[in-house]
């Protein structure tokens, strides 16, 4: 009698663990799906660790942790506007039938955000290119006719100034000595001798009744002029 008492009082004892266990459990997993839904992904996961610490073979503690781990990561990845790894780990949640089938339609609405936002993202990187070649063929367009210019200015100026330093340039050519007059014969003669440089030269007399000759010098010495008077 005494034994199937203490048996008794054991089993009662024994299954108001296990439901406690259960109780516990369950509140933990409800708890992880609360703070999943507002991105708490670490205490969600430090609750569905200590219920599979308690049970293992949980699978949907097990997905669930799987799911916010993934989360966790998408969110990241968002954050710095990485949206094609964000659309990576969202894919791989949604894929995973273990789990919350609310966590993955949460998902699926994540994605659709994430694909939009890497739509976007890419369009405007396109864009972005194309201007950045736009702006280097003008650049570049704008030095070679700004070279062009620069050499025609500087040979236009180079034949500017050699032509000055051609016209304003002469050569001076020295002429000969006037050379001396001959005599007159009869009546009055005369002969000159002119030079560009240096004395004209002196004179000499003829037979005639008056003879001269002039030698005359326009450079550096004036003029000279003798006359000499008749001969018998």
């Amino acid at each position: 009698m005494k034994k199937n008492f203490i048996l008794g009082l054991i089993v009662t004892f024994s299954i108001s663990l296990v439901g406690c266990g259960f109780n516990e459990s369950g509140q933990l997993m409800s708890d992880a799906r609360t703070f999943i839904e507002k991105a708490e992904y670490d205490k969600a996961m430090d609750n569905l660790s200590k219920v599979l610490q308690e049970d293992e073979t949980n699978v949907e503690a097990r997905g669930m942790y799987y799911q916010a781990m993934k989360l966790q990561k998408a969110d990241k990845a968002k954050y710095r506007k990485d949206y094609e790894q964000e659309i990576k780990e969202l894919q791989d949640l949604i894929n995973d039938n273990q789990g919350s089938a609310k966590i993955r339609s949460q998902a699926e609405e994540k994605l659709d955000l994430a694909q939009k936002a890497f739509k976007s993202q890419r369009s405007a990187s396109i864009t972005r290119k194309e201007n950045a070649k736009k702006t280097a063929e003008e650049n570049k367009s704008k030095y070679a006719t700004s070279s062009i210019y620069g050499r025609k200015y500087t040979q236009n100026t180079y034949n500017s100034n050699k032509n000055s330093s051609s016209s304003g340039s002469g050569k001076t050519t020295t002429g000969n000595t006037g050379g001396y007059g001959t005599s007159g014969n009869s009546g009055s003669s005369a002969n000159t001798g002119a030079g560009n440089g240096g004395y004209g030269s002196g004179s000499r007399s003829g037979n005639g009744t008056l003879g001269g000759t002039t030698g005359t010098g326009n450079t550096g010495g004036g003029s000279y002029t003798g006359g000499s008077s008749s001969e018998n």
